[in-house]
């Protein structure tokens, strides 16, 4: 298994105008899904899942270290697995069959491991609240390869990966992501923007 870490959340947005976590329903082929980056520990490949917006923007807010006034569903489930006396030994990103990630979550409960089967926005989520490693299987890295992206070709491989989707997938409602690693909320070329480290909280 190869570790991981979120390594950031990212979406694109139109020219010349600011990230918004929220948009208009007429405008969601423009920035309704996110995409998480996870980047290998000891190497530099990094993996694109795009996920919905609530799942993005709630992962979004634990790279940032920012609170609710109350739970969010994944503060509430680390909260009852920790009642219960489980824990959660690792969560892995096990496949990708019909460009559908798949998850599961190793969780310890009475002495014994149980696997889970998980979206992979909510593994993702869990680990960060319950700092479990998070992992990526050697099969997965060789069958995303056409996916992979390098800290240096973020927006690029990005880009491609988008007009090959385009192209692939026409007739369909077209979502378009870009990213660019940032330790602050930024527009970059217009067209980009990171959700990583913040110190306000997030736009409406």
């Amino acid at each position: 298994m190869i570790e991981v870490t979120v390594h950031d959340v990212m979406l694109r947005v139109p020219k010349g105008e600011k990230p918004q976590w929220v948009v208009p329903r007429e405008r969601a082929k423009i920035a309704f899904l996110r995409v998480v980056l996870l980047k290998e520990n000891t190497g530099n490949r990094i993996i694109p899942i795009w996920v919905g917006p609530f799942d993005g923007d709630t992962l979004a807010m634990s790279l940032a270290g920012i609170s609710t006034d109350r739970p969010l569903p994944f503060d509430l489930m680390a909260r009852l697995l920790s009642l219960t006396g489980a824990k959660v030994e690792k969560v892995a990103i096990t496949s990708l069959r019909n460009d559908i990630y798949y998850a599961m979550i190793s969780v310890k409960a009475r002495n014994r491991i149980h696997e889970v089967d998980a979206r992979p926005s909510d593994a993702l989520n869990l680990a960060l609240r319950v700092k479990a490693p998070i992992f990526v299987t050697p099969e997965l890295m060789e069958q995303a390869t056409r996916l992979l992206l390098r800290p240096d070709n973020i927006s690029e491989g990005l880009e491609t990966i988008r007009r090959t989707y385009v192209r692939n997938r026409e007739g369909m409602a077209v979502v378009s992501f870009f990213a660019k690693r940032r330790r602050t909320l930024v527009k970059t070329t217009g067209e980009i923007a990171s959700y990583a480290e913040r110190q306000a909280t997030p736009i409406v």
